[in-house]
């Protein structure tokens, strides 16, 4: 076991690599690392500062996702989603999202089923969040094909999936309902416990009924992505480039949407395409465009990591066994509580 999950890692990071290397090929290597010294890391060390504001943010919404589960305090929350964040940079697939689902499980008896369902919320209310950001900044933006492009199919995924999750929210008690009689021919106590995860799952949907709760996470979400902006309006500034909140904002939203499909651990290299096709939109040379996207990426993978680890290691779990756990109580847990 232990043997394939670091061969998973090593498969994972040439993929990165690869496609970091295609991102980067046309940049002039030698004049980026001048830029690179010449830097104000003083402009990278505040946006270090609102990346874990940001996540702050982050937490206030979960802790109202869960709500309809268990109301968990922020400051309980913020070293699970740190660990989350920090798996997703590290393993391929947003895999960190399991060990969310087994830590809040695990320190908060709260179904890890439920958990998942939040988070899968979280993802797609942050979709619908980047959508319009990004709808409302175009008019200001020089036309792009390929944004026209991006911005069509990022609507059909993310309405598609709002229209889901509306119905498993709405419709629970019928999908329950329904899920009984199609699992009636196994065992009574396996189909009671398969249906009650299934039930479990689904009341993590539960937010989109209440109107004060989905308009808390949307105002939330909002304010997560503005900030996030500002962390990249301060690594522009790092490279005496004046990169307004209308472009931060596009930015962004750009290369979130571009990195939605988790392709490789951190995004790495889609990150980097979409960073510097965005840039390039609003006037940024591709030498400077290519320095803030190295240092922007660095600000948003290399402080949550060492959190994280720092949070693991205080729980007194390692990345590995969080893994190994997170994949066995993710599915097994649910059923369990409800035997």
């Amino acid at each position: 076991m232990r043997t394939t999950f670091w061969v998973k890692i090593g498969a994972t990071s040439v993929v990165s690599l690869w496609l970091l290397v295609l991102a980067l090929r046309q940049v002039d290597v030698h004049l980026l690392g001048r830029f690179l010294v010449r830097a104000n890391y003083g402009y990278v060390g505040a946006a270090v500062v609102m990346y874990f504001v940001d996540l702050g943010f982050r937490c206030m919404r979960w802790r109202v996702l869960l709500s309809v589960a268990r109301d968990i305090s922020v400051r309980r929350l913020y070293p699970v989603l740190a660990i989350g964040y920090m798996g997703n940079n590290l393993l391929p697939a947003r895999l960190g999202e399991l060990s969310r689902a087994y830590l809040v499980g695990r320190r908060e008896s709260v179904s890890p089923s439920t958990v998942l369902a939040s988070v899968a919320l979280e993802r797609v209310i942050d979709g619908l969040t980047v959508l319009v950001l990004l709808l409302a900044t175009l008019p200001a933006l020089p036309g792009a094909a390929w944004l026209g492009s991006l911005t069509t199919i990022a609507a059909g995924f993310i309405g598609a999936a709002i229209v889901a999750c509306f119905v498993l929210a709405v419709a629970r008690p019928s999908w329950v309902e329904v899920a009984a009689r199609l699992l009636g021919v196994l065992p009574e106590s396996l189909r009671r416990r398969a249906v009650d995860a299934l039930d479990r799952f689904m009341l993590g949907f539960s937010v989109l009924r209440d109107l004060r709760q989905l308009g808390q996470t949307l105002v939330i979400s909002v304010i997560i992505w503005v900030v996030g902006a500002t962390t990249y309006v301060l690594v522009a500034h790092a490279f005496e480039v004046r990169l307004s909140m209308i472009d931060a904002l596009a930015a962004i939203c750009v290369v979130n949407l571009a990195t939605a499909v988790p392709l490789a651990p951190a995004g790495l290299g889609a990150f980097e395409v979409a960073a510097l096709a965005i840039f390039a939109l609003v006037g940024i040379d591709g030498t400077t465009a290519a320095g803030i996207t190295i240092v922007l990426h660095a600000v948003l993978f290399i402080p949550v990591v060492v959190a994280g680890l720092l949070f693991l290691w205080r729980l007194n779990l390692s990345l590995e066994t969080l893994w190994d756990d997170s994949r066995r109580t993710t599915v097994s847990v649910a059923l369990e509580r409800a035997g």
